[in-house]
């Protein structure tokens, strides 16, 4: 790494530096300043948002310095995700983060629909538009990551276009805000996550009342896939009551290799497949079924899914440190 201060953010979770919008990372939507339970007391208004410390021009240039598929330790799906070395070259004169640094975007399989998050509301990288990867071919994340590189530099890249329609401090000591973001309307701060687009011509104290309505998923969920076996499904997935999806991973105790363990999710695959941690896995691949099976120290994970066809010809399952 050429600059260990500031320490490889990860864009995903996004840092003062990276968000570009607000001089905070943005608010965990369970305990964030929309006057809920748990919301951060304010005295005046730059307690809940200073926008006058908020970076809104074009922050740097991205580069892609390399692409591997990996798991994170953090993730407790054990599926493969793409990890995405990059270099962040900033804007000439920008001093909160004056010299190129490394960092680490992982566009995959990540909990939730949207795998990396933009500057503004919305998803960089939905999860969905993973194609999958496997740790036994190099080249697997090649394109995911020239992909992925080509859309945060876009972003790096952007004017964000930030107002405040409202940003007071109530008499309870309460943050109240209203952001217009290029030209949409949010109730709360600009550096949420997903909050609700609201109608811009409703006046402010309607719009605050929308403080503590849910987030609203920047990632269409795909239509369900109908089979009348997995063989019809993707990625390895299971045909359950006529509907691709995970198979069941209720699994028996016993102590046996993992081919003679007996699982409830076997039934939904195809013949010559087994159910591991919810995909279906030839049964020749099946390393591990359980992650409490592999030595201390390791974890069931998954790898070689793909969303090409079957999509599991090279899926296998093992233990591996974490």
């Amino acid at each position: 790494m050429q600059n260990p201060e500031p320490p490889a953010p990860e864009v995903g979770t996004p840092t003062p530096e990276e968000t570009g919008v607000g001089g905070s990372p943005a608010p965990d939507p369970e305990n964030s300043q929309t006057g809920s339970p748990g919301a951060v007391e304010c005295y005046e208004p730059t307690d809940c948002f200073d926008l006058s410390q908020a970076e809104l021009g074009p922050l740097g240039r991205v580069e892609l310095l390399a692409a591997t598929c990996t798991h994170l330790s953090s993730s407790a799906n054990g599926l493969p995700l793409c990890e995405c070395r990059m270099r962040l070259t900033p804007v000439p004169g920008r001093a909160s983060v004056p010299e190129p640094y490394q960092l680490e975007v992982h566009p995959g399989l990540r909990p939730g629909a949207c795998s990396d998050w933009s500057r503004a509301p919305g998803c960089l990288y939905c999860e969905h538009e993973f194609p999958g990867c496997s740790i036994d071919q190099p080249e697997s994340c090649d394109a995911v990551c020239a992909d992925m590189t080509t859309r945060l530099d876009l972003d790096m890249q952007r004017t964000l276009d930030v107002t405040l329609r409202l940003n007071r401090c109530t008499v309870d000591y309460r943050c109240q805000v209203v952001s217009k973001i290029d030209g949409k309307c949010y109730a709360g701060t600009p550096n949420g996550i997903e909050p609700a687009e609201l109608d811009c011509a409703l006046p402010d104290d309607e719009l605050v009342q929308h403080l503590d309505d849910p987030s609203q998923p920047s990632c269409a969920t795909p239509p369900p896939v109908a089979c009348t076996s997995a063989s019809d499904c993707p990625a390895g997935l299971a045909c359950n009551s006529g509907i691709c999806g995970p198979c069941s991973t209720a699994c028996s105790s016993t102590f046996g290799p993992p081919t003679e363990n007996v699982c409830e999710g076997d039934v939904a695959c195809a013949d010559g497949e087994l159910c591991a941690l919810g995909l279906c896995v030839p049964s020749a691949n099946v390393g591990c079924r359980f992650g409490w099976r592999c030595p201390e120290g390791e974890v069931c994970s998954l790898s070689g899914i793909s969303k090409t066809g079957r999509g599991n010809a090279d899926t296998r399952s093992f233990c591996q440190p974490y």
